[in-house]
Formats: C-alpha cells, sequence, structure tokens
C-alpha cells in the first residue's frame, strides 16, 4: 500500500493535577503545570517545524479535556490553523474520566476555558458534554472504554482516508492513545491492557506513524 500522508499522535504536558504547587484536591479536567506548558511549546516548535517542511494540508484532532487542548493550542498557533483545521472529539478523553459524577464539557465551554477554535463532533446527544459510554452514571467498565475508542478509531480512519495526503495530528492521553493505537495498528484491541502500554509517550511526547489511503496505519519508517 502506498503511504498516504503521516499521522502523529501527541501526548498531553504535564497535567497541572501534578505539578509540584497544586494545593488540595485535583481538578477532574485539570490544565497544564507550568511545566506542562513548556512541554508543550517546546513539542509545538519541534512538530511544526516538521510539518512546515513538507508539503499538505494538516488537521488536528483533539481530547475535549483541558490539558491536551492547552497542549495543541501553541502548535495551532505556530501552524495558524482555525477551527476549520481542528476537531474536537467529544469521545477522547482520558480512561474514565467521565461519569455522572463528572459530565464534561461542551464545545462552548471550551473554547471559554482553552480558547481552542474547532469543530466538535461526537459529544453527548442532548447535554453536549462528552460522549459517556458506561451505564448508570458509574464510571465506565475496561470494556465500554474499549467500546468508546473503537468508535473513536472507526471515524478517525474515515478522517484519514478522506484526508489523504494530509498531516493528521491527534493530541491524546497515554492511556486511550495507546488503546487508539493498538485498534489503528495492530488492527484490534485484544493485547491492549490498563497501566501497560505498547505505545508510551512522555509528557508532549510525539509518536510518528505513516497511513494509506485505505485508512491502515503503520509505523513510520
Amino acid at each position: 500500500m502506498a503511504t498516504a500522508g503521516e499521522l502523529y499522535v501527541v501526548r498531553h504536558g504535564q497535567s497541572a493535577n501534578r505539578g509540584g504547587n497544586r494545593v488540595g484536591a485535583g481538578s477532574p479536567d485539570p490544565g497544564l503545570s507550568v511545566k506542562g506548558v513548556e512541554q508543550a511549546a517546546g513539542m509545538a516548535a519541534s512538530l511544526s517545524a516538521a510539518l512546515k517542511a513538507a508539503d499538505g494540508p494538516v488537521k488536528v484532532v483533539c481530547s475535549p479535556m483541558k490539558r491536551c487542548l492547552l497542549t495543541a493550542r501553541p502548535l495551532l498557533d505556530a501552524m495558524d490553523l482555525h477551527a476549520a483545521h481542528v476537531t474536537v472529539h467529544g469521545g477522547l478523553y482520558e480512561y474514565k474520566a467521565c461519569s455522572g459524577e463528572y459530565e464534561g464539557t461542551t464545545s462552548e465551554e471550551i473554547i471559554a476555558a482553552t480558547a481552542v477554535a474547532h469543530t466538535p463532533v461526537h459529544f453527548a446527544a442532548g447535554t453536549g458534554r462528552w460522549l459517556y459510554c458506561g451505564k448508570g452514571g458509574a464510571k465506565e467498565t475496561d470494556p465500554q472504554v474499549i467500546v468508546r475508542i473503537s468508535g473513536v478509531a472507526a471515524w478517525l480512519r474515515g478522517v484519514l482516508a478522506s484526508a489523504a495526503p494530509a498531516r493528521v495530528v491527534v493530541v491524546a492521553h497515554q492511556t486511550v492513545g495507546d488503546l487508539l493505537l493498538h485498534i489503528l495498528v495492530a488492527g484490534t484491541p485484544a493485547r491492549w491492557e490498563y497501566g501497560a502500554p505498547r505505545f508510551k509517550m512522555g509528557n508532549a511526547g510525539v509518536l510518528r506513524f505513516s497511513y494509506s489511503s485505505d485508512g491502515a496505519v503503520r509505523p513510520a519508517a
């Protein structure tokens, strides 16, 4: 299969819940620590240089969580990308981050909190908040997380197939990013296990893949 484009998967910078200045209980949707802001700026500088060095449009897909959006923002600024090129997927939030206790944010709340202009997709019908796949307000089970991220993967394959020869950047989290890549690269979540990532990323780390026009993904040469 001929290569049609490149896929970059980025993990968010250090969470404000893990920064040294946190006081009291952590937020269910934290932003970035001071270190995380620095990490995001460094990632944006290096990744934007690589993206600008090649031809073709750039599309960004982001988790609805603040730490991912704030990690993406300096890259969006560096690339001068606006809402038509930036999609926030309501199902791409981190492992068990959404429940009846915390239903997430709407697109309008995301813009107000992060100043990231975007096109929202697959937010919950009715509430407009994150796409919860659990039952009765409880946190999702692992099989329910797999169902949610499998839906993201199916949607993303369609984006890749229609976007070729674009460069697509996904800004997400370690756990669900690893699960997403199990599905995209291996074709199945069967060997995914929480806490034992195959596709490891440090804070603001970047993994690079190539994809073909049918949406198939493989590690870049």
